[in-house]
């Protein structure tokens, strides 16, 4: 579906195939006949055979054990979610949305899919295994990812999956992964996913997204495919009618249930004006290679100055309630979180008047000349940068602030 993307790019439909229930100190035979030996880390190429007593709970109860293994798996995953990765974000949604994450992991049979909970097991491994220096449980955390990739490729590539939200649950819960991984050897996997989530997600369509789960993946994600579209220089897939009609829909429904305040809809606004950056990006690199035809010129300027005239406005909006003693968000924890998510929500829109601040200059400069031939490049800090310069919640960062460095560079 996704040319260059390991996750939609699923050929043939396999079976799908089997994930135990409980984790394993090494991979079962079965498991590796099903993942490949060459895709096994080497730690797990050659084990010594080991003869141990089985505990009582394991004879008496033989699913005690991986029973709660599952449930402590799973509570550390929304520990994690909540407290350390990014919480801000946590508490700008939690009171709007009809299920949290930290629910639906706990509480619905589809937050109990085998793919779901190996997707968080290999996250929360992973996690522990940095906190302690674990680098056999590090090995292991990415053992266990690529079973869940192989995993989701099944289910992408069946019709009956595609537009489920295991499938898209799954699939955001491997990027944060991705994100949280990258390295020299690993840069970008995640931008390379994010393609395949936006496929998915246009596949299932604003309806799907407007309750339940949905909606609350559509927020956690949503940021990241207004990021996708920086890089390839494309407009946002979130930034057309259909989306923006139905993001609206739901805006009013919050705030006749007494969901959303000033500060939702500030956030709301400035979020679909962001949106829109990316394809305002677009309109103008190809007036600059001349792809497009250059009697368009006044109109995208009337453009960009329409967008940089809100985005202002709704920055001026955001320091009246920094400098004020209101509590725009419901509940104690959101409240304590609300200078964080006005200080990362400014960040993105200053990060935005910046980039349309650029355009506009090179639509103006020798506006009588050849436009000189000049290319944008969306600098996007990548997972391993950010997490060096924000710290553990650097999700934050890159989810409300949505920071890139808007630089315009003359080509030779």
């Amino acid at each position: 579906m996704c040319s260059g993307s390991k996750v939609m790019d699923s050929g043939t439909t396999p079976s799908t195939p089997h994930l135990s229930t409980h984790l394993r100190t090494s991979p079962s035979p079965q498991t590796q006949r099903i993942m490949g030996k060459k895709n096994l880390p080497k730690s797990h190429r050659k084990q010594r055979v080991l003869i141990c007593h089985n505990p009582i709970d394991k004879l008496s109860a033989p699913t005690l054990a991986s029973k709660s293994l599952e449930i402590q798996t799973r509570e550390t995953f929304n520990i994690l979610i909540t407290t350390t990765l990014f919480p801000a974000t946590y508490a700008a949604y939690r009171g709007r949305v009809d299920i949290d994450v930290p629910t639906f992991i706990r509480e619905t049979q589809t937050g109990h899919h085998p793919l779901i909970e190996w997707g968080i097991r290999a996250l929360t491994m992973w996690y522990l295994a940095k906190q302690h220096n674990d680098t056999e449980e590090l090995a292991r955390s990415r053992y266990i990812y690529g079973g869940v990739l192989r995993y989701l490729a099944t289910l992408i590539g069946d019709p009956r999956w595609v537009t489920s939200d295991v499938t898209l649950s799954a699939a955001i819960n491997l990027a944060l992964f991705e994100m949280l991984d990258e390295d020299e050897e690993r840069a970008g996997n995640w931008i390379i996913h994010s393609r395949a989530i936006k496929r998915l997600i246009e596949i299932r369509g604003p309806l799907a997204h407007m309750g339940g789960i949905g909606r609350t993946l559509l927020y956690v994600f949503r940021p990241f495919l207004v990021i996708d579209a920086f890089i390839h220089q494309e407009p946002c897939v979130l930034d057309t009618p259909k989306w923006k009609a139905a993001n609206r829909r739901l805006l009013l429904r919050d705030e006749r249930m007494g969901r959303a305040g000033s500060l939702v809809r500030i956030l709301e606004q400035a979020f679909e004006h962001i949106a829109a950056c990316p394809g305002l990006l677009a309109r103008v690199c190809a007036l600059l290679d001349g792809t497009a035809d250059a009697a368009q010129r006044d109109a995208l300027l009337k453009d960009l100055f329409r967008i940089r005239a809100i985005l202002l406005d709704l920055e001026q909006q955001l320091l009246f309630i920094a400098s004020s003693n209101t509590t725009p968000l419901t509940g104690p924890r959101c409240t304590t979180f609300v200078p964080k998510i006005v200080h990362l929500s400014g960040e993105g829109i200053r990060s935005s008047l910046a980039l349309l601040d650029q355009l506009v200059t090179l639509l103006t400069l020798n506006d009588c000349s050849p436009i000189p031939r000049q290319v944008f490049l969306g600098s996007v800090l990548s997972g391993s940068a950010a997490q060096a310069t924000f710290g553990e919640n650097f999700l934050d960062h890159l989810s409300l602030g949505m920071i890139f460095s808007p630089q315009i560079l003359v080509m030779e």
